[in-house]
């Protein structure tokens, strides 16, 4: 009897831990987490997802500014999709304070929600805004860096029945230009020649912008 109990003790134990692994697999990470892309997925597989949009804005903006701009580029997001063709069933909007696109993100209720209005997917996009030191023309022989506003964003896609991670694109190193335009998001852009700043952007630029590039994986549709 007691080799029984054992066993069955040893049963419920590590049913337990795949569960807490799972749990762990699509719940809250601690940091960014890495790029990745199951083998064999493509966008084009997505057609009806559930939407989650998470807007970070750090405390360099104004209160009042905070939510006008979240407001706002949630708003970006679905009118984006709906040009791509991808109506979805479901969209879910939170405000948050992450130091990186997707850090400590709780993806279990929005998994949970996409499940319950029968998704297939679930869409993630975690934007942040913030004003700090960014570098561009970085492969120019003069780099050139200073202080400014920049968005950056990344995008998740997850199978809702199990949580599978489909692809993750956590948009580091949006900020850091390699030439003027090929990163956008930031609110200027500058003459890698002269060091001159050529255009100021308004926030509605740097937000179609941003969105543009964190839905870029889904291309033209």
């Amino acid at each position: 009897m007691r080799r029984h109990r054992r066993v069955r003790t040893f049963t419920k134990l590590s049913a337990a831990i795949v569960v807490a692994l799972a749990a762990g697999a699509c719940g809250v990470f601690s940091g960014p987490p890495p790029a990745q892309r199951e083998p064999g997925f493509k966008t084009d597989a997505v057609r009806r997802p559930a939407v989650f949009v998470r807007v970070s804005i750090s405390q360099d903006f104004e209160e009042r500014q905070r939510g006008r701009i979240a407001s706002e580029y949630q708003g970006a997001v679905e009118e984006a999709l709906n040009r791509l063709g991808l109506l979805p069933v479901d969209t879910a909007f939170a405000t948050g304070a992450g130091q990186s696109p997707l850090e400590g993100l709780d993806r279990a209720r929005p998994l949970a929600r996409a499940r319950e209005t029968g998704a297939e997917h679930l869409l993630i996009v975690d934007a942040r805004l913030a004003r700090g030191r960014v570098t561009l023309c970085r492969e120019s022989k003069q780099p050139k860096s200073g202080t400014a506003a920049f968005w950056e964003a990344g995008l998740e896609i997850r199978r809702a029945s199990d949580g599978l991670p489909l692809l993750v694109e956590p948009g580091d190193g949006q900020v850091l230009l390699v030439e003027p335009g090929k990163a956008p998001a930031v609110e200027v852009d500058i003459d890698c020649r002269t060091g001159q700043v050529t255009r100021r952007k308004s926030m509605d630029v740097m937000i179609e912008e941003s969105v543009g590039a964190v839905l870029a994986p889904f291309g033209p549709r």
